[in-house]
Formats: structure tokens, C-alpha cells, sequence
């Protein structure tokens, strides 16, 4: 990772050039260099160089309000797609920040990134018999609310010993599945079909016994009344392995990243694959003065755009530069 290109958020004399305590999240950037980054409740527009230059959105439920964004991505042509957690809905934003429509009544996925086609991933999330495990049945449903293409069921959320939870990332054609449990990743195409599967070399970590005893992952509950801890029976059948990875993301490029995961926790390894599947090498975020890795929320062409907190505790997106080795 090499140096810093810009730089927003952090106390400021203006508070709407700020972002607020949950702000920072999500942040893309569209052709021209303008750099996007979520809040709470609206999305803030900061020119190339980090200058703000306006906003979208205050809470509410009517036209250009929010109660929580989520998921935010680029369309084509710099159309911005963003998702609502608070009240289901997508809102579409043109490139000169005008309200373009909303799509009510969609409880989406988190998925990073867009696809080429005028519609978002909606996600239904249902349990298996087995206890543990939280499924979701994936579709991609048109602006008009007529769903278009149907993925099927997947398993998205792992709540045995240790907690895994799945990704969804889509760029182009290509819409990437991991649920984290095993170690590969399905891709599939428009149209729903598999066109590649990514298979990891290095299989999940067995949880051992001293770990379980230790009270590992799910393994500790919380009395809500008396705060006094206590261990959480594990289920029959839940898996008995670490995540295999965490977070899924595409560049501009079409290489997808993947959060590697580790016993460990926050060793801050991201594995990068080309569009063939082939790995193409791996990054390692600096540690932050806590001893934890900073928060990825995108890439560039060029750059991996970080969340963080400054010494204040206000919010920062940061670039930096993706340098390859050679």
C-alpha cells in the first residue's frame, strides 16, 4: 500500500462536511474523480482533491430521505444506486445529484458494486432446519419491480461455533457468492448461470477443543439483565471450522478481492484475483494505534479506499495507493 491520495471527513468549522459516527461506510468514485462517501442518512460529494462540494439526502422516509444507507454502488454512466436498510428501498441518483426514482419495498443484500443491467440483488433470508445456519434466495429485480433473474438459495450466515457471514459482490455481468463457510466463491452471470468457481488452496481452520473450552466465537452468551456471561450450547451440525474469508469486493477492473480471514483477527490480508480466477498476490493494511487494521470500503483503479478514525474518534475515508510488487 503506498501513499495517500486524499483524504475527507474529520472535524471540520462546518458540520455538513463532517461525517457523522456511523458515516463512512461506503464510498465509490464516479469517472470524473468526484468521490462519494455514505452517511447516516445522506450521501456527501467531495470533488478529486477531497473539497466538499454538497450533499443528498436528510432523514426521512419521503423523496431524497433516508433512515439508514446501506449498500451503494455506480451504474453506468455514473448513476448512483443506493440502498436503504431503514426503510427497503432503492434510490437512484443522476450524476448531478438529482433524485432520478425510488424503487420501494426491497429488502437488499450488501452488495458491493453494480452490474451493468438496470436492476439490484434483492435478498430473502429464511433458516434451514439445521439451527445454525441463516439462507438467503437471491434474485435480481428491475427498476419496474418485475424480478428478472433468479440465483437461487444460498447459504449467506454460519451461527455455529464461530460466526461467518457471507458476501455479495457484483460488477459487469458477474455477480460473486461467498458464504465464507467453504472455501471458494461461486460466480455467476446475468442470466443466473455459474460461470466460474474460485477455489481457495487453504482449507478453513479446525476450531479446537482448548479454543471451544476458551469460549470462542458464538460459544459466550450475556445474561441481558445481570451482564453475567454464560456458554452457548453449540448445535448439533454447526461448522466446526474458522471463516474461510470475510468480505468480497470487485474494482473497476473486474478483479475481486478477498478479505482473508484468520484465527487471528485483524491481520488486515486482502487475496486479489484476476477476472480468469487466477490470484494475482495479496495485501496487508497497516495496523492502526489500537493494534486493529483499518476498514477497507472500496477500491479504484488504483486505490484502496480506507475508513478510519482519527485520534478525536471522527471518521475519515482515506486512498492510498495500490503499488504491485514486481
Amino acid at each position: 500500500m503506498g501513499p495517500q491520495l486524499w483524504d475527507v471527513g474529520g472535524l471540520n468549522d462546518d458540520p455538513a462536511r463532517e461525517l457523522g459516527r456511523d458515516g463512512g461506510h461506503h464510498a465509490v468514485v464516479l469517472s470524473n474523480g468526484t468521490i462519494v462517501v455514505s452517511d447516516r442518512t445522506r450521501i456527501a460529494y467531495f470533488d478529486a482533491r477531497g473539497k466538499f462540494i454538497g450533499s443528498v439526502g436528510r432523514k426521512g422516509g419521503g423523496p431524497g430521505e433516508f433512515e439508514l444507507v446501506g449498500a451503494m454502488c455506480v451504474r453506468t454512466g455514473d448513476t448512483l444506486q443506493v440502498n436503504d436498510g431503514g426503510i427497503h428501498r432503492t434510490t437512484i441518483i443522476t450524476p448531478d445529484r438529482a433524485i432520478a426514482r425510488i424503487v420501494p419495498g426491497r429488502r437488499t443484500g450488501e452488495l458491493k458494486g453494480c452490474l451493468d443491467t438496470k436492476w439490484t440483488i434483492t435478498t430473502e433470508l429464511f433458516p434451514k432446519g439445521d439451527g445454525w445456519t441463516q439462507w438467503v434466495h437471491v434474485r435480481g429485480v428491475a427498476d419496474d419491480g418485475v424480478p428478472r433473474v433468479d440465483f437461487g438459495d444460498f447459504p449467506l450466515r454460519g451461527m455455529g461455533v464461530a460466526m461467518r457471514t457471507g458476501a455479495l459482490a457484483g460488477h459487469g455481468s458477474r455477480l460473486a457468492l461467498g458464504s465464507g463457510i467453504e472455501p471458494s466463491v461461486e460466480v455467476h452471470d446475468t442470466t443466473g448461470r455459474l460461470v466460474q468457481l474460485i477455489r481457495l488452496d487453504e482449507k478453513p481452520a479446525s476450531i479446537t477443543a482448548a479454543e471451544m473450552e476458551a469460549g470462542v466465537g458464538m460459544t459466550q452468551g450475556a445474561n441481558l439483565k445481570t451482564g453475567a456471561s454464560f456458554k452457548v450450547p453449540t448445535p448439533k451440525g454447526a461448522p466446526m471450522t474458522w471463516p474461510a474469508y470475510g468480505e468480497l469486493r470487485y474494482d473497476p477492473l473486474g478483479r475481486l478481492w478477498m478479505e482473508d480471514y484468520t484465527k487471528q483477527l485483524g491481520t488486515g490480508w486482502w487475496t486479489v484475483f484476476a477476472a480468469s480466477g487466477e490470484s494475482l498476490g495479496r495485501m496487508q493494511l497497516p495496523k492502526s494505534a489500537k493494534g486493529t487494521p483499518p476498514l477497507v470500503v472500496g477500491f479504484t483503479r488504483d486505490a484502496v479506499l480506507i475508513r478510519r478514525l482519527d485520534e478525536d474518534g471522527a471518521p475519515h475515508v482515506t486512498a492510498y495507493r495500490l503499488i504491485p510488487n514486481r
